[in-house]
């Protein structure tokens, strides 16, 4: 069985009512075939155009489709319409409209026209109601989308070169803190070792002092005792030698002398 095929008329110059009436659920089994007029007269269609039809349905979901995606074809001047089972799940009234892009950015917008959505008798095959987008529209608020992501992307990277320059600089800091107290540490333990060499140095020579000191104790000591021991054998040999002074002394003898007896 061929497709159904629905006659609209849309003029952009007069504001007619234009209304199909299309059975709920049917699926690209209705075309709308629409011819365009300006004035009253009919416009010669241009390959180059890019036709949208966009869509609002009674619970306020949204349709837009394109010539891309295979819904929208021209033929002999007329615009043919292949109507998807998304425009029609949710029965009653359907607003609808068409809209030309020409290669310069002109863009035009048909009359307002209507489908109603008779519901079906047997609702165990109705479709749940969502938006459908599947024309430029979309992939234009696609790319807004990807454009906006991108702009995070580029501000989260910002923010973490900014938060990378910043650990750089505080790890710089820090290293430049780390070197100043490696050196410090360096210099102290120079100092130290320095220091410690000087009290090594003092201590030896505290020790030679305390060595020559007791070794010249020692030798005056030993020499003191060899000038008693030479003086106690000196007295000895005097006593021996030596008489006291007999009476018959010369009158003229100093005093404190003694006359030698010769043995």
């Amino acid at each position: 069985m061929d497709p159904i095929t629905h006659n609209i008329q849309l003029n952009f110059g007069s504001s007619d009512i234009k209304r199909t009436v299309i059975k709920q659920n049917s699926d690209q089994t209705h075309i709308l075939s629409i011819t365009l007029y300006d004035n009253n007269d009919r416009l010669k269609l241009d390959p180059d155009w890019k036709i949208v039809i966009s869509a609002t349905k009674p619970d306020n979901k949204f349709i837009v489709n394109d010539v891309e995606e295979g819904h929208i074809s021209l033929t002999d001047d007329k615009i043919n319409v292949t109507v998807t089972r998304q425009m029609l799940s949710v029965p009653g009234t359907v607003k609808c409209e068409l809209c030309i892009y020409k290669p310069d950015g002109a863009c035009y917008f048909s009359d307002t026209f209507f489908i109603y959505v008779e519901p079906n008798v047997n609702y165990s095959s109705e479709l749940e109601s969502t938006d459908e987008y599947l024309s430029i529209v979309h992939t234009l608020n696609h790319v807004r989308e990807y454009e906006q992501s991108a702009q995070k992307s580029k501000e989260h990277i910002d923010n973490l070169e900014t938060e990378i320059n910043d650990t750089y600089e505080d790890l710089k800091e820090a290293v430049k803190t780390t070197d100043d107290l490696i050196q410090k540490n360096l210099e102290i333990k120079e100092n130290e070792s320095d220091r410690q060499q000087k009290e090594k140095a003092r201590q030896e020579q505290e020790e030679k002092r305390q060595t020559d000191t007791a070794n010249a104790l020692q030798n005056v000591q030993d020499a003191t005792k060899r000038a008693n021991t030479a003086a106690k054998n000196c007295e000895d040999l005097l006593t021996g030698m030596m008489e006291p002074l007999s009476d018959t002394e010369p009158a003229d003898q100093q005093n404190g002398f003694f006359w030698l007896q010769e043995y």
